[in-house]
């Protein structure tokens, strides 16, 4: 129980420091933009730090980031870091032409309702019924293991969706 709380806990100067020390990096690598891709990276760089920040204005307010219930600092921080995220995304496909890298992240967000409900309507029921199930989780019962199993788990889910993607076999709401 000490290991999980350890994890949870609240590191809230440390957070900060290290999320505007970041923030600083990237405002000096985006110091000067010479094309329209850098300028763009810039303008939408400049608005996550904008939400990123309010983010940790609001963190205090609501007693820290929680999701469930969502707080306002969680809807800040998380809209600055998924534009931070887009950014990264952006010079790895754009800039450093690396598409192929990325192709299976591609392929899962053109197909996001297979890629949320396939474990549990499909991974999950096929362990069951071949008995697979209880093997998997007898053979990793630690924390590591565990993550190990899930890390295993996307992975097999991706490639599926990739599969369906690729055959242009979407499921849209």
């Amino acid at each position: 129980m000490a290991v999980a709380n350890h994890f949870q806990a609240r590191w809230l100067w440390q957070t900060t420091f290290v999320g505007f020390l970041c923030c600083g990096i990237g405002c000096l690598l985006l110091k000067n933009p010479a094309t329209k891709t850098e300028l763009l990276l810039q303008t939408i760089f400049k608005w996550g730090i904008y939400w990123f920040i309010l983010g940790f204005i609001f963190e205090a307010y609501e007693g820290g980031i929680k999701k469930d219930h969502p707080t306002m600092s969680y809807y800040f921080i998380t809209a600055g870091l998924s534009i931070f995220l887009l950014i990264g995304f952006t010079i790895i496909i754009d800039i450093f032409r690396k598409k192929r890298w990325l192709q299976i992240l591609i392929d899962n967000g053109q197909n996001p309702m297979i890629a949320y409900l396939g474990f549990a309507n499909f991974i999950w029921p096929v362990l069951a019924l071949t008995g697979l199930e209880k093997v998997v989780l007898s053979i990793t019962p630690t924390p590591w293991l565990g993550f190990l199993r899930g890390v295993i788990y996307t992975y097999i889910l991706a490639l599926i969706v990739s599969f369906f993607t690729r055959r242009r076999i979407f499921w849209r709401t």
